[in-house]
């Protein structure tokens, strides 16, 4: 076997186009190309997304996020369908929680209702205080304490109005409090914003779970095409 032993090569194409050698290795001035490449890639930089290709590796999946939703789950009223009531279960403990109404429709000019349930799926009674604020051109305000649910912007019209909204809440016991912004295409309530939390005396009481229904009771019913959207936060 022949040896050719030199501290550099250079080319005669280009002064500075050179391949140094030294007692660990070999490094490349110049731009570099094969067919294939095989190692360790950990010390490369600055390596363009677009062109990169394969699989992700799964320390990449596991550690994406810094923040955004979670989907959960979709509950829809479907065509000639009605529906009591939608029942959102099993939420986790200490979490935040987004629930999107992209569309509700009352089966009479009526208001929805919104009731946190426990961990065993049933209503909790008596825990809520909470302040609104609704109106159309003008708004009026006022506030309830260690009440069973609270009322949506509802519907003046159910038959050519829709309801839409956004609640947020905490589910952590002895710290629960939620946020909701409603609005309605037709009704003396175009729009309604409602915060509160759950009696500061009541430090046990986890919230496991949301129904939403009309506020007149069993009599009424979500109607079709109703659409409701369910999200985690995440949090890493």
């Amino acid at each position: 076997m022949s040896k050719i032993k030199v501290d550099t090569i250079q080319s005669t194409q280009h002064a500075t186009s050179t391949i140094g050698l030294t007692s660990t290795g070999a490094t490349i001035n110049g731009d570099c190309s094969a067919t294939t490449f095989t190692g360790s890639g950990a010390n490369l930089t600055s390596l363009p997304s677009a062109n990169l290709t394969g699989a992700i590796p799964a320390n990449l999946l596991t550690n994406a996020g810094g923040g955004g939703f979670e989907f959960v789950s979709k509950s829809e009223v479907a065509s000639g369908q009605t529906a009591a009531y939608i029942d959102f279960t099993s939420l986790s403990d200490d979490s935040m929680y987004r629930v999107v109404g992209k569309q509700v429709v009352n089966s009479s000019s009526s208001f929805e209702q919104y009731e946190f349930l426990d961990t065993s799926g049933n209503p909790i009674s008596g825990k809520l205080n909470y302040t609104r604020v609704y109106g159309t051109t003008s708004y009026s305000y006022n506030g309830w304490t260690t009440q069973d649910a609270f009322y949506g912007a509802g519907l003046a019209d159910a038959s050519s109005s829709k309801g839409a909204f956004i609640l947020e809440f905490f589910t952590k016991a002895g710290q629960v409090w939620f946020r909701f912004d409603g609005t309605t295409t037709n009704g003396t309530r175009a729009y309604m914003e409602t915060w509160g939390n759950f009696d500061s005396s009541d430090t046990t009481t986890q919230i496991g779970g949301l129904r939403i229904r009309d506020a007149s009771g069993t009599s009424n019913t979500l109607q079709a095409g109703t659409q409701i959207l369910l999200y985690k936060y995440k949090e890493s």
